[in-house]
Parts: structure tokens; sequence; C-alpha cells
């Protein structure tokens, strides 16, 4: 959401929304209607409540599920986590973040990655973001001493070591790869949005193949839930276009080839397609997101394998 580009103004526009090119939502210009009238911003300001708490839990639901061409589920796995964020009695404005397998932290969390099962310290700034991972150099040493091992068994090359040792060495980088989802879940607090405005936003998405960030634009907007005027519905869609296709279908068929150990014949991939979406469902009474899903599909050949994390403010006191 910060990482976009120059505002646009659109002068007429036919449908619901007017559309904005802009780093910030609150970013904003004014609008004409087809007659040409002034169209009057309506204007929510998204603040955060949860840092007066000395306790946040958030319920995460996490799907991952294979579907053919048909849309028929090939495989589903699905598991829950709670995320357990504490206010530090020993160091000021610092917050600890646990996962655990029940919402008291008593019991351990099944599935969940090397960083999830460290603690982590955070920060928030006074908008209620996630400023900063108190604690990185802790993971920095982590992932530098897995990036040690790799180069001893020859899996990377010496100035691949290198080149990402030097990434790791930096608070932003180490944050960005630690934090994941967390740092999206709170990253619209302090933003402002015109109802009538639909936002153009780059998202850095995951390249399933490469593991590298791919910037993929898409939809940004905010609307009222229907029949509510106390929940806000805040909507994220990035799909892969024709700039970034050519380039995953490549990475594709590269990747099943080096994967093929035998002289079996493959199936072609001619089509390859990633997909990212996120929504937020604000509750205006508790200054807080209620209810977060992120969704990554990457779609081959019209079979698709999909990642649904569903994040659910559980309790907090």
């Amino acid at each position: 959401m910060r990482n976009l580009i120059i505002i646009v103004t659109f002068f007429t526009f036919s449908t619901s929304f007017a559309q904005l090119i802009t780093n910030k939502p609150e970013t904003q210009a004014q609008m004409l209607d087809s007659n040409g009238n002034v169209v009057p911003p309506k204007l929510e300001i998204i603040t955060s409540g949860l840092t007066k708490y000395k306790n946040i839990v958030y319920q995460r639901i996490n799907q991952q599920y294979i579907t053919n061409e048909n849309q028929f589920f090939l495989d589903v796995k699905m598991d829950t986590t709670y995320i357990i964020i504490k206010k530090s009695p020993k160091i000021k404005d610092v917050y600890s973040i646990g996962f655990y397998g029940d919402d008291k932290g008593k019991k351990p969390a099944k599935n969940i990655t090397t960083v999830e099962k460290k603690e982590w310290q955070i920060k928030f700034n006074s908008q209620g973001e996630i400023d900063s991972l108190y604690n990185w150099k802790e993971f920095r040493d982590l992932f530098v001493s897995a990036l040690s091992i790799q180069a001893r068994e020859n899996l990377i090359n010496s100035s691949l070591f290198s080149e990402r040792k030097a990434q790791f060495n930096n608070h932003d980088e180490v944050k960005k790869l630690v934090l994941g989802d967390l740092h999206f879940l709170f990253l619209p607090y302090g933003d402002t949005f015109d109802l009538n405005v639909k936002y153009l936003r780059l998202k850095q998405v995951k390249d399933p193949f490469t593991q590298e960030d791919l910037e993929i634009l898409g939809d940004y907007y905010a609307e009222y839930k229907a029949g509510s005027s106390n929940t806000v519905n805040i909507h994220a869609h990035n799909q892969a276009g024709p700039d970034q296709k050519p380039l995953l279908l490549q990475e594709c068929q590269e990747y099943l080839r080096s994967r093929n150990n035998t002289n079996e014949p493959t199936s072609e991939v001619t089509s390859v397609g990633l997909n990212s979406e996120q929504e937020y469902r604000y509750n205006k009474l508790k200054n807080a997101f209620m209810w977060v899903t992120f969704s990554d599909v990457i779609t081959i050949n019209l079979q698709s394998r999909g990642n649904l994390r569903t994040y659910r403010l559980w309790d907090a006191n």
C-alpha cells in the first residue's frame, strides 16, 4: 500500500468508482460526475484501538487446497493457530508475539514454521501499524545460519551467499521475511479512504517458482457492509497481467523440467496465472479489524493451488 506510484485524476466516470493511482489512499483529488458536478468525498479514517490493550489474540485458520480444471477439490488441508500478542512488562512499547494451539497459550501450535516457533518482539507506531521488529538480529542470525548450511552443501555459490547475507543484514528486509501476513494485517491502520474512489495499488506478491517478489498492480477500495453503518469492508485484488504471465510461464516450464529426472513426457504447460486477494472487515465502534482474509492462488492449465488464511480477532483485554 505504501509502495505505489503517481496520482492520476479522472474527471468523469460512469461506474460507481473513480480510480486513482496513489501512494496513500488519503491522497485525494476532486471528482466530477458526468454532468460536471463535484462529487463530495465520503471519507473513512481507519484508526486502531488495539494498542490500548495488553493482550491481543487472533485466531488464524489456514486452508490449502488443489482443484482440477473443473474446480473439483483434489486435496484440502486445514489447521488452526492462535496468535497471542502481549505487551512486554520489561521493555517499553514492545509487544511479544507467540503462536499457539489454543487461545490461552497452553498448547503448542502445529504446522508452524521455524520462524513462528521463535518469539517475535515488535513495536507499533502511533497509528497502529507494526513499525519495527525489535529482535530482528536474532532472525538475521537464523537466516544466515541456514544460508551457511546451503553454502557448505554447495546448494548456492559464494557470490549468492554474500549477496543474501548482505540482504539479511537489513532490518526492513528481515522484518518483511518474518512478519509476512502480520505486516498486512495491521497495515491499513492510519489510512483514510474515500468511498467514492477505487485505488490502484502495487503489491509485492511472492513468485511461486523463484520466491522473489513480483510487483503486481491491482484494485484497492473500501465500502460499507450492506445494511451496516459501523462496518467498513476493505477489498484488494492483485492479479498477474500481461507483463508477468509470460515470465511465470517460462519459470514454471523450467521448474518442471528441472524436476523431471526421467525421460517420461510431461504435460505441456500453456498458461500460468497468479492471483492475490485481501479482504478486511473493520468495526468503527471497536476501531479494529475483526476479520481479515488473505488468499493466494496459482493456476496452471486451469488447475489451481490455493492458500487461504483467515484471521479473526479472538480477544483483546
